[in-house]
């Protein structure tokens, strides 16, 4: 019997073997290079990669080997950074019954460690929640003013051209555009102070996007019109000394600057 059960061992193991290499010659033939290449990939937690990291910097920081650690194995292309952000902009926009197109255009030499700046992509969920309910303008402006027929969306993360240890990441939208004049009268509707509002920019009066309780809409709904979203956002790109401003023209959309530092180190 135990011979036996050997065999059939044997014999299974055989089978499995020649299906196992069966799958994977099938499998490089439908996606090619990129599969054998995953084959020989490993996977490491995070929590153990950087503390390799560490280690690698406080026994030697200003090696070449500890810079190509965190560049080439701790830091991830540009544009995972805002991969679920397009993929965000999309939902909300099905959620909502738009129909949007997303470009994202990413510096493939930036490379940049996605732990640094986790609360800064948790926080772009607002603005993909703020683009797909409030930018859209309806299909009979848009073909009015030439537009296609779905919003689009532009995403651009890149080096600062003047300063490299800086990017910058922009979010524009061909929508709508922010309404000052109702964003003014909606201010001065609170204020204290009226006069003061009254005199403020207009480029001024958009930047109170970012404060909590700026809302130009008339509607609550589950995604939009609670006044708070874009302070996260601005909170968090602050804390790690960046900077976020927003550009808009009646008509023609809304863009979002946001500047912040390239972290060549895990903090801590």
């Amino acid at each position: 019997g135990t011979a036996f059960n050997g065999h059939s061992r044997m014999a299974a193991a055989a089978v499995l073997e020649t299906a196992l290499q069966e799958s994977l010659r099938a499998a490089e033939e439908i996606w090619g290079d990129d599969f054998a290449v995953a084959a020989n990939t490993a996977s490491i937690d995070l929590d153990t990669l950087y503390d390799i990291g560490r280690r690698l910097d406080q026994s030697a920081p200003d090696s070449p080997v500890a810079k190509d650690f965190w560049d080439r194995l701790a830091a991830v292309p540009a544009q995972q950074l805002v991969s679920r952000l397009e993929s965000q902009i999309v939902y909300f926009a099905e959620r909502e019954g738009q129909v949007v197109t997303v470009h994202v255009d990413a510096d493939a030499s930036l490379r940049l460690l996605p732990v640094r700046y986790q609360t800064v992509t948790d926080a772009l969920v607002h603005v993909a929640k703020n683009i797909a309910t409030h930018a859209p303008d309806p299909p009979e402006m848009r073909a009015a003013a030439g537009k296609p027929p779905a919003l689009q969306v532009w995403i651009n993360i890149s080096r600062e051209p003047a300063n490299s240890s800086i990017f910058r990441l922009s979010i524009r939208d061909d929508g709508c555009g922010a309404d000052t004049g109702r964003m003014r009268a909606r201010l001065m509707l609170k204020a204290p102070d009226t006069d003061a509002i009254a005199a403020m920019s207009d480029d001024a009066i958009l930047q109170t996007i970012f404060d909590d309780d700026t809302t130009s809409i008339d509607k609550v709904t589950e995604t939009s019109g609670r006044g708070v979203g874009l302070g996260a956002l601005r909170s968090a790109v602050t804390e790690l000394g960046g900077r976020i401003y927003a550009e808009s023209i009646a008509g023609e959309g809304l863009c979002l600057h946001i500047t912040l530092p390239v972290f060549s180190r895990i903090a801590g």
